[in-house]
């Protein structure tokens, strides 16, 4: 244990006393999510449908034709991921997701680094996923005349109306969040795989090609991962959900583990039926063309099919706002009480009990960013595609620290009763693969660097973690000399003995 001044962060599995809210966030309403709820609601705010569109055309922009192979190891590392993680939420139930477990282990460095990756990481993320509805919704506008959709202004807009909306279900309660999610995202699946078979039809799949490994090379697959990365992170974030599922020791492992499993089925098989197509409309899609329009046109399924799926991924996209605005909160409600953002961030609504003043912090600063990416390099897919690696590199940092932190819970192991040789081999061997590829991926970036603008995104990252990593750092120094202020903690258990409790291995 890092020592009993974390300890708000945990809690054991009896109910914690008073009800008092373990996580290190008063407030929030416990127990309220089934195992089947957090599940449906972890899947559904990963977008599978969107992913099945956006994915396949991400990863060929960086790979070409072998994209499945990029894929098959993203998916790989995801799992492996999921299985670090699994390793602390079997003991720990918290609120602050990757920051309270690492924080655990590895103690204030460990929290101060995974915090500084997860607050630039949920920016980057809500900006991406605002890019990815600004894409849909602007080649839809597009298609029926609106001009200037794709602009800066008309995104600008676009992001506005639907950052507003979604905070508004965010703020309203988990159950509307999960309601919403799992109507919008319902719909979003049949349209894609009509449009993927028939482009496979049209195309033929060309497996000669796709299995052509003669030109493979370890930068293309590294440049690949981190593509598809950026719509496989993130989904561990579920367990910032911890303190409001019921029984999340068990629930919490579930949907780590079993998500990156269904994305890996739902995305593999239609890249590879998706890439023929994807490579015969280049043009169209360089052009502002979304892909799955793109190909439905040229598969013959019309243009007004087309406009209709823009509006469908569209909403889905809006599904991963939900999401991850539900997620994101939570974990800058933990940072603020933490004191490493304005302590008034951690305050949860006593009627809605909800992290109002933390959705609103998020939504404003995944609007700026994504606005100035837009602005800065002029069009929206490589604004959504810069944001999107720059998601990657400020995000793997806690993957890799969380691992670490595994591989050290999992040699504690060794020295009491521990589990079966098998689970612990298991786990073992996913954390080291975890730390590997993400070593491999920043190494890659470093000595290959991708083609501009995505060139900037590591060392935007490098630059941006470091410099957060500076202010906690210094901080604590600066609230000790002026007597508390601006960035104080903020937890109001944090005086009450009875509302510290420890978390105990099953």
């Amino acid at each position: 244990m890092a020592g009993m001044g974390h300890m708000a962060d945990m809690q054991s599995s009896a109910p914690s006393p008073k009800g008092r809210q373990p996580g290190g966030v008063a407030g929030l309403d416990q127990g309220h999510l089934s195992k089947s709820r957090l599940v449906l609601f972890a899947l559904t705010a990963m977008t599978p449908g969107t992913g099945m569109a956006l994915v396949p055309i991400l990863v060929f922009g960086y790979v070409g034709e072998t994209s499945w192979a990029s894929l098959l190891v993203a998916m790989l590392a995801a799992v492996c991921i999921g299985a670090a993680v699994r390793v602390f939420a079997r003991r720990y139930i918290v609120s602050g997701s990757l920051y309270s477990y690492v924080g655990e282990v590895l103690g204030t460095w460990g929290r101060r680094v995974v915090g500084a990756s997860l607050l630039l990481g949920f920016i980057a993320m809500l900006a991406a996923v605002v890019a990815q509805c600004g894409l849909f919704a602007g080649s839809f506008l597009t298609s029926i005349g609106v001009h200037h959709a794709n602009g800066v202004l008309g995104q600008a807009l676009i992001y506005i109306v639907v950052l507003t909306i979604s905070a508004y279900i965010v703020i309203i309660g988990l159950s509307a969040s999960l309601r919403t999610s799992l109507i919008l995202s319902g719909i979003a699946v049949p349209p894609i795989l009509v449009i993927t078979i028939a482009s496979a039809a049209h195309t033929g799949l060309r497996l000669s090609s796709q299995f052509d490994f003669s030109g493979m090379t370890w930068n293309g697959v590294f440049q690949g991962v981190v593509g598809a990365l950026a719509f496989l992170i993130g989904f561990e974030s579920c367990a910032a959900l911890a303190v409001e599922t019921k029984d999340p020791k068990r629930s919490v492992p579930l949907a780590l583990m079993g998500v990156p499993v269904i994305l890996a089925i739902m995305w593999i098989i239609p890249t590879v039926a998706q890439v023929p197509g994807l490579a015969d409309a280049s043009r169209q899609i360089a052009s502002g063309q979304s892909a799955p329009a793109a190909l439905a046109v040229q598969a013959g399924l019309g243009e007004s099919f087309a406009k209709a799926t823009d509006l469908i991924f569209a909403f889905e996209a809006f599904v991963a706002i939900i999401g991850f605005l539900s997620y994101g909160s939570r974990v800058f409600a933990t940072l603020a009480t933490e004191g490493l953002l304005p302590r008034r961030i951690a305050d949860v609504s006593a009627r809605l009990h909800t992290p109002v003043k933390s959705i609103v912090t998020l939504s404003a600063l995944g609007l700026l960013t994504m606005v100035c990416t837009m602005a800065d390099v002029g069009d929206i897919t490589n604004g959504f595609t810069v944001v999107a690696t720059l998601l990657t590199y400020a995000w793997t940092p806690s993957y890799l620290l969380a691992a670490i932190g595994a591989i050290v819970l999992l040699v504690r192991d060794l020295r009491g009763p521990g589990r079966s040789a098998r689970s612990w081999i298991g786990s073992f061997a996913a954390c080291v693969v975890v730390v590997v590829t993400v070593v491999g991926i920043y190494v890659n970036g470093v000595i290959n660097p991708p083609p501009a603008p995505y060139d900037a995104a590591i060392w935007i990252a490098a630059v941006a973690l470091g410099a957060v990593i500076l202010v906690y750092t210094v901080g604590p120094v600066v609230r000790s000399r002026c007597g508390g202020g601006f960035l104080a903690r903020h937890n109001p258990a944090e005086n009450d003995p009875d509302s510290r409790a420890i978390a105990v291995p099953e």
